[in-house]
């Protein structure tokens, strides 16, 4: 047998219940949200993965990212090496400078900066200014390569041209040094 049951609340007895009620439901649609997001990335991952595997370059630079910030997958700096590393040799831009900035900052290997000047300037060639700048720095230190201030303010001066604002700061200052 159904009862009903009135209830006599105070306006301000119902605010509380609805300020209690939305607070609960703004929760559980914020972890519905989060498990979610875990799952999407899940997906994502295997996808790029299985493209990695068949050979889709932008796919493998992909991968290498995902390994490298933990999207989808645990982090795990020596797998984002390995698929930087099919990307870059196949002429990848982003993933020859991501191998750069690896063997520069020792992530996953051993601090290389001979690898670190080879991969910056494979990138650097193809127009990316990160590198560029990264190439510059080299070249200004010294650092796997010989010193050289009319290099690095070459390479600064490229990528100043395309606005990269560090690459003008250290281009700026070599100008007195040259």
């Amino acid at each position: 047998m159904l009862t009903s049951i009135y209830l006599n609340f105070t306006e301000q007895q119902v605010n509380k219940i609805l300020q209690i009620f939305i607070g609960r439901l703004f929760s559980a649609s914020v972890l519905f949200a989060a498990a979610l997001s875990v799952a999407v990335a899940a997906t994502e991952f295997e996808n790029t993965k299985d493209l990695a595997q068949q050979g889709v370059v932008s796919a493998q630079y992909k991968l290498g990212l995902m390994y490298a910030y933990g999207m989808g997958v645990s982090e795990d700096n020596k797998e984002a090496m390995k698929w930087y590393t099919i990307a870059a040799e196949q002429g990848h831009t982003k993933a020859q400078y991501n191998l750069g900035l690896m063997y520069s900052k020792g992530q996953g290997i051993p601090k290389d900066d001979v690898e670190a000047v080879r991969w910056y300037k494979k990138a650097a060639e193809q127009g990316d200014d990160g590198a560029q700048t990264n190439l510059g720095v080299k070249y200004y230190h010294g650092e796997g390569v010989r010193q050289d201030y009319v290099e690095a303010y070459k390479w600064w001066n490229l990528a100043a041209a395309q606005g990269a604002e560090d690459a003008m700061k250290h281009r700026n200052v070599i100008r007195s040094k040259m």
